[in-house]
């Protein structure tokens, strides 16, 4: 890197070895113009005639910035190994400099040549320009990101820097820039032009050149730094190690520039004094670059007078910044070795080079952990022995890690963008279960002083409590509080996680029922996220699925804030109305469908069936059914859309259409476990009961935790008179849902009929404990009455079922009470409160 500057005689500033060597003087230099960079120093600023200017020991300094700023990712001979995010990485520079903090610089003072078009006559023409309209007092930046080399063999050369169109092997012949020919042109603005020059090069990447045998990048590296030797350098990394690059910095870019950048906006001013100088920029390089990269070494070197200031600071920009880095989810990404790989895997006999193969062909299939003998981590480990694979052992297990946190960073990446169709598909594409195991294995791997270790155990119990929590959202007060201590876990381990506050709330919305706690936890998340509709979404469902119109309005609101045009809100907003009730209510909850589909926006298959849900209710069947039918052409993959189509038919008693539909959810998605459940208990319905078990033991060998299908097996088994079965299957009902009224119930009965009354009464009182409107259970203790020969106060339990919708039918048939129905008193009391049925 070069600093050359006729005042300060400080050259140097090559950012080779993933380098930025330089942005040094940003500095009081490179900040003071009319289109450039804000000044940084001890004078006095002031604006004059529109210009900027700085005014220290009586003289002043107006000048302006020109740039040029190049970028090759993509070469285009294929002997030069194409990079990943070096145009990236000069396009966020770019950016840099039109921001405020960087000077605005407009196209009449900056040049953005990348790929294509920086082919070495386009690089070289840009260099001339710089001669041309660059003044004295004016500050150049010259930056490359790309491949820097040395031809091969040749040791003594300067090196070049690589343009689009350079040959892969005699790079003399043109297409690249000669670091000699840099050194003269930077000489010359400096010197004749008498301007100030800024070097930035980042030009050290790993990959099979031509002067690969004699570490050409280096090379050129380190001549670049001998050549323009100065008081201040900032070096991507040291001799020996490369510039990393990788998807996790900035969804793609290389890890000194992304840093280097957020560095300058204002990230690493520690001392929050407005500025950045050379020590702050190299301590946050240093906390940043090295920590992300490992464990592959990457060291930024920082050289120059440590109070040197760089930038000066635009608060609103590092505002920004810093708001959307609070909300970000830490990433961890694989990156490449190509050129290292190359040499080393060439060395290696057959079967070491087969196996390593395999194993990078498992990390890309995801075949990770199982099965046991055919996985990446039996291959790693065995790798990891081998002595000729040792410059490779940082590279490897830093990618086996990155693969086995891609799933969960996946699902965290859908959460956090709430697409509505990515959100419902993600249970069917991505195994939740196996994540926790994954992101443990990658924590060990990393190891405790790696910067990812926590967050990794955090997002281990994160999905730890997701799993456990299930797909039920029914209150369980036990359940709920064991997951509570989960998420609060991962929360204290992952403080800058929305993900936790999101579930906490949802417990508190759901299994434990504390709607203030709720809303406190969703307003964590959203400090965290301020843009996340699913938070209050999630809310505004759960307090429908409760029937609490109020607090579900409430969140809705909260919701429409954000967000008032987004599916999801649309579909809370017409479920809000459904749950109201009305005709009214119904029709303004299909008006909103109508209205959103007759915009043209894109149709969701969820969508299609919540306006079917609304249009069944006003008893538009046809309508509904044609919804569906609808949805079910929108994601055919899906099971939800024909789980509803069959539901609708079953509610119409079309048997038949209902059993084919849900065959096909069940076709489409195997591992469904409502499919599975309505397929059983249709058969159940249709008196199919050995088909009916089997589909209910395939739902809950999906989901042990589906409370519905463990209840309804229960049942069945009830019915068949399989008492034993019944009352285990009923005991594992409640143990799962403990405020499942029914299944007390039902276990009541099986108590009475195995004799054992006590259990019984207990059992009948817990379900009207739990809703005291369930006739049934009243029966129950009348049951328990009759038995024990008290008529009287068994004909008061019947008064109070019949309050609570007993019919006459009911309990004509009722072979319960045939006991009951012998007293003398029975006629009298059926008169009574059946005297169109009773006869004389």
């Amino acid at each position: 890197m070069i600093f050359a500057n006729s005042k300060l005689n400080k050259i140097d500033k090559l950012k080779f070895l993933v380098s930025l060597i330089g942005i040094f003087v940003l500095t009081s230099y490179l900040f003071a113009q009319q289109k450039g960079i804000k000044p940084a120093g001890n004078g006095q600023q002031s604006i004059v005639n529109g210009q900027q200017s700085i005014v220290n020991n009586q003289k002043s300094i107006v000048n302006n910035t020109y740039a040029v700023v190049v970028g090759i990712s993509d070469y285009q001979d294929p002997g030069i190994p194409d990079l990943r995010f070096a145009d990236r990485d000069a396009e966020a520079f770019a950016n840099y400099l039109r921001s405020p903090a960087g000077g605005s610089l407009d196209n009449d003072h900056l040049k953005l040549i990348t790929n294509k078009g920086a082919t070495g006559a386009q690089i070289s023409i840009a260099l001339d320009w710089l001669i041309e309209v660059a003044n004295e007092r004016d500050n150049v930046i010259i930056y490359f990101s790309g491949h820097g080399d040395v031809e091969a063999k040749r040791i003594t050369q300067p090196g070049y820097l690589l343009g689009w169109d350079a040959p892969s092997r005699v790079y003399m012949s043109g297409g690249t820039v000669n670091v000699r020919d840099l050194q003269e042109i930077v000489t010359t603005l400096s010197v004749q032009n008498k301007a100030r020059v800024i070097l930035i090069t980042d030009a050290c990447h790993s990959g099979k050149l031509s002067g690969n045998e004699i570490n050409g990048a280096q090379l050129t590296g380190q001549n670049l730094a001998r050549q323009f030797a100065n008081e201040i350098k900032i070096l991507s990394c040291q001799p020996n190690e490369y510039s990393i690059e990788g998807e996790q910095w900035g969804g793609g870019r290389g890890a000194f520039s992304y840093n280097l950048v957020n560095g300058l906006y204002g990230m690493a001013d520690a001392n929050n004094d407005l500025t950045v100088n050379l020590k702050e920029i190299g301590r946050y390089l240093e906390d940043h670059v090295t920590e992300e990269v490992a464990p592959v070494k990457q060291n930024p070197k920082i050289i120059g007078d440590p109070i040197e200031h760089l930038a000066h600071i635009d608060q609103k920009l590092l505002a920004d910044i810093r708001s959307g880095d609070a909300s970000k989810i830490a990433m961890f990404s694989n990156i490449e070795s190509r050129g290292i790989e190359e040499e080393v895997l060439s060395k290696l006999d057959t079967s070491i080079l087969e196996m390593y193969y395999k194993f990078r062909k498992a990390l890309e299939k995801k075949t990770l952990l199982e099965p046991a003998n055919a996985c990446a981590e039996i291959w790693y480990k065995q790798l990891m022995t081998e002595p000729g694979l040792s410059r490779l052992y940082s590279t490897m297990t830093r990618n086996y890690a990155a693969a086995l946190q891609d799933e969960a960073q996946q699902v965290i990446n859908i959460w956090l963008e709430a697409d509505i169709a990515k959100v419902e598909c993600i249970r069917k594409n991505i195994n939740l279960n196996s994540i926790p195991r994954q992101l443990s294995r990658a924590a060990e791997l990393l190891g405790e002083g790696h910067y990812m270790y926590r967050p990794l155990l955090a997002r281990k119990l994160l999905f730890d409590g997701i799993v456990l929590m299930g797909g039920s959202t029914k209150a369980n007060i036990k359940l709920g509080h064991e997951l509570l201590s989960i998420f609060q876990k991962a929360q204290v381990m992952e403080p800058n996680s929305p993900l936790p506050w999101r579930k906490m709330a949802q417990l508190y919305a759901g299994k434990i029922f504390k709607p203030d706690s709720a809303f406190f936890c969703a307003t964590q998340a959203l400090n965290l996220a301020p843009k996340w509709v699913l938070v209050y979404a999630d809310l505004c469902q759960m307090f429908n699925g409760k029937k609490e119109t109020s607090l579900a309005k409430m969140a809705l609101d909260s919701a429409e804030a954000i967000d008032a045009q987004n599916p999801y809100i649309l579909i809370r907003k017409a479920d809000w109305l459904r749950n109201l009730g009305g005709t009214s209510n119904l029709e303004s909850s299909v008006s909103l469908y109508q209205k959103y589909i007759e915009s043209g926006k894109e149709l969701y298959s969820c969508l299609m069936i919540s306006y079917a849900n609304s249009l069944e209710r006003l008893k538009r069947i046809a309508e509904a059914e044609q919804a569906l039918k609808i949805a079910t052409a929108l994601d055919s993959t899906k099971s939800f859309a024909w789980n509803n189509l069959g539901n609708l038919y079953y509610g119409r008693e079309r048997y038949v259409e209902a059993e084919a539909a849900y065959n096909k959810a069940v076709i489409v998605d195997s591992t469904s476990v409502k499919a599975w459940g309505n397929l059983g208990y249709l058969y159940y319905e249709t008196q199919r009961y050995e088909e009916a078990e089997i589909a209910y033991r395939r739902a809950i060998t999906l989901d042990s935790t589906y409370v519905k299908a463990w209840g309804n097996l229960g049942e069945l088994y009830f019915d068949q008179k399989k008492l034993s079965k019944a009352e285990a299957t009923l005991k594992k009902t409640i143990e799962l849902d403990s405020l499942y009224y029914y299944d007390y119930y039902l276990l009541g009965l099986v108590y009475f009929k195995t004799n054992r009354l006590e259990l019984a009464r207990q059992s009948f009182l817990k379900a009207i404990e739990l809703n005291t409107n369930f006739a049934p259970a009243i029966l129950g203790v009348a049951y328990l009455l009759t038995a024990d020969g008290k008529s009287e106060e068994a004909l008061t339990q019947l008064e109070k079922a019949i309050q609570k919708g007993s019919t006459y039918e009911q309990l004509e048939k009722d072979e319960d009470l045939a006991r009951l129905r012998l007293a003398p008193e029975w006629k009298t009391f059926i008169k009574k409160y059946f005297p169109q049925q009773s006869k004389d």
